[in-house]
């Protein structure tokens, strides 16, 4: 029997009967050796035993195959997922990122299509994130970086989460063959051990992400609404892919501020001109404020750690941020503003990627980057109806007006005081902004759900859940009923 001699650094002793098909050290780290103890005496089985494991046409589709991204695809095109896509925080596909194909390409290559009840595993790449698609809307492929099965054996919700636990990833990631580019193979896949406890057990688990799921689908619809409602506000605007290589600018016209072409260009001057002259708009200081630089001045004191908010920690697609938790003596200098919940913050690095979100009430006195512009507005309706009006397009053109970087699009944070919006009375923008904090309250109970499951995965395999509750039906799983409760009064 293996045994472990030390943690740090790893020495493990290992009997020759337990050297199976693996003769390097990496595969008998001490943390693998653990895992194996915990499993030993559980009932398991082989991912191969719960499905059919498929593998899309790689080689075809890296080589040969254009790729289009979303606002530029054709009309026939269809999405082509792969590893990127998959998002590990809430389980899903980031339909946003998902680059295109070809139509062609999903007829000739069948074993490529995604399918309802597929279940996609990465398995190229550090971050070995799996998402399960129970119900499959789109005409998509599958990138030869993601394997995908059909479950059958056992429930998919439990599977996944399995997979996604620190049990799933540290097995995937004990079978890797590349230490150069980590991948996991094929054959190595399908021999990942699976804990399948009983069928009751593995509902109360999966239940979790099935609903997590749920919150997700209904937090697409709500900004889907918001989004049709608020494209109404911008109805006349003039177009922004217009193309001019001069323009002709009155001395009038002329501000000392920017000198340059770029500012000047046709089509930051024709928005410009038409949104300044309406009546439909006002300047965004009618309903929101850049918080000043005397309230942001903040040194921790009486705490550990705190949470700290930069660029990279905000999802631009979902808005959903995921700080990283720091000790405060190990702050960066770039940490300089103390982020209240309710604040709007925006980055003023890459602006155009619309890197806009909503301070939730459980990052409250968290710590931002100074590369953070932070707004703030009278109440928290206002808060979310202003992030969805900062992400259109139109807000996006009068930003990058501004914009000073050569490589990457930089601005002052001052730029976002001057922003236009649509004069909307307080009863409408209210009603639009309940439902984006709505949508935002969805996507964190998400996360919040994925990650109970995760856990519960870890703590059965520790023996520490409270599987006797669980059986007995005094410990239940959450249903939607109770999510609309939570919800009421937002």
């Amino acid at each position: 029997m293996s045994k472990l001699l030390s943690d740090s650094p790893s020495c493990s002793l290992v009997e020759n009967l337990e050297i199976k098909g693996r003769i390097d050290a990496a595969y008998y780290a001490s943390k693998y050796l653990h895992l194996d103890d915990q499993l030993s005496d559980l009932p398991k089985a082989k991912i191969s035993r719960l499905g059919d494991l498929l593998k899309s046409p790689r080689r075809v589709l890296y080589q040969n195959t254009k790729t289009y991204d979303s606002n530029d695809a054709p009309a026939s095109a269809v999405p082509f997922i792969s590893g990127v896509d998959l998002d590990g925080d809430t389980m899903g596909i980031k339909w946003d990122s998902v680059k295109y194909v070809e139509d062609w390409m999903a007829e000739k290559y069948p074993k490529g299509k995604l399918f309802s009840g597929a279940l996609l595993i990465k398995v190229k790449g550090p971050n070995q994130h799996t998402v399960y698609i129970s119900d499959n809307k789109k005409n998509a492929l599958v990138s030869g970086t993601v394997f995908f099965s059909g479950v059958k054996s056992c429930n998919p919700y439990y599977l996944t989460c399995y997979l996604s636990s620190k049990a799933g990833v540290e097995w995937r990631s004990r079978l890797r063959t590349n230490t150069t580019v980590e991948f996991i193979g094929n054959e190595e896949l399908r021999n990942v051990p699976v804990y399948l406890p009983c069928e009751k057990i593995q509902s109360y688990i999966g239940a979790k992400l099935e609903l997590a799921e749920k919150c997700r689908k209904e937090s697409e619809v709500l900004w889907s609404e918001l989004n049709k409602n608020i494209e109404q506000f911008f109805i006349g605007t003039p177009s922004l892919d217009a193309r001019s290589n001069f323009n002709k600018v009155d001395s009038d016209e002329l501000t000392p501020n920017r000198m340059d072409a770029w500012f000047y260009q046709k089509k930051f001057m024709d928005l410009y001109g038409h949104i300044q002259s309406s009546r439909n708009f006002v300047q965004i200081t009618s309903i929101a404020e850049l918080v000043p630089a005397s309230k942001r001045a903040r040194k921790p004191s009486g705490l550990e750690s705190i949470n700290y908010i930069e660029i990279s920690s905000i999802d631009v697609f979902s808005s959903v941020i995921n700080p990283s938790v720091l000790e405060c003596g190990n702050l960066p200098a770039s940490a300089k503003k103390t982020l209240k919940a309710g604040n709007l913050i925006a980055s003023t690095v890459r602006v155009n990627r619309k890197c806009i979100a909503v301070v939730p009430s459980h990052l409250d006195d968290s710590v931002g980057s100074n590369a953070l512009a932070v707004l703030e507005t009278s109440s928290i309706e206002d808060t979310y109806y202003l992030e969805a009006i900062l992400k259109h397009d139109v807000s996006t053109a009068q930003i990058m007006r501004w914009n000073t970087g050569s490589v990457y699009p930089t601005i002052s944070e001052d730029v976002f005081g001057r922003i236009l919006i649509p004069n909307v009375d307080p009863i409408t923008r209210k009603k639009l902004g309940r439902m984006g904090k709505q949508r935002s309250e969805l996507l964190y109970k998400s996360i919040s759900l994925i990650a109970e499951a995760k856990s519960e995965v870890e703590a059965l395999i520790e023996g520490k859940l409270d599987t006797d509750a669980i059986l007995s039906g005094k410990l239940k799983a959450p249903t939607w009923e109770d999510i609309e409760k939570e919800l009421e009064g937002i």
